[in-house]
């Protein structure tokens, strides 16, 4: 049963999936569609799952479920997944990228750059102790909320840095 995410309660688990490119205005759209009639008809355990969908920046799809009535473990997240690997095929996308650090550049867009090359995009300025990077790590809608953007340096990606080695 979908609920529109601002109302989706703190304690609700996320799944956020980056998409590999920035998404146009009706791609959001078309994609916000499918998730809500994906959310409608989820199942865990032959129960309804109480969620939500949100797109933000363009580029990230984040899935969400209050688990106080059903968990969603096993089969439930693999249709959620499977769901994803189909809008991956229509829309062009890699939403299964986990090597990539996502921040907000100068222009205020998203961009990303490759774990092996976060110490050449430091030594560029392209990535600088003033970056925010996305948590794609959030596991829940407080901590989404909380801790979406952050500084790079207070981030799990401050090691890969030339400054802390």
């Amino acid at each position: 049963m979908y609920i529109p995410f601002e109302n989706m309660p703190n304690r609700a688990r996320v799944w956020v999936y980056p998409c590999s490119r920035t998404l146009f205005d009706s791609e959001v759209t078309d994609i916000s569609i499918r998730l809500q009639a994906f959310i409608n008809e989820w199942l865990s355990h032959q129960r309804v799952v109480e969620g939500s969908a949100a797109m933000l920046n363009h580029r990230f799809i984040v899935l969400s479920a209050d688990e106080s009535n059903v968990d969603v473990s096993g089969c439930s997240i693999d249709s959620s997944v499977k769901f994803v690997k189909e809008l991956e095929k229509i829309f062009g996308l890699q939403c299964f990228e986990r090597t990539h650090l996502y921040f907000l550049n100068e222009g205020g867009t998203v961009d990303t750059v490759d774990f092996r090359d976060i110490q050449e995009a430091w030594e560029k300025g392209t990535i600088h102790e003033g970056s925010l990077i996305f948590n794609l790590q959030a596991s829940t809608i407080e901590d989404l909320k909380g801790n979406w953007m952050k500084p790079i340096l207070s981030s799990m990606y401050a090691r890969f840095l030339p400054i802390a080695q």
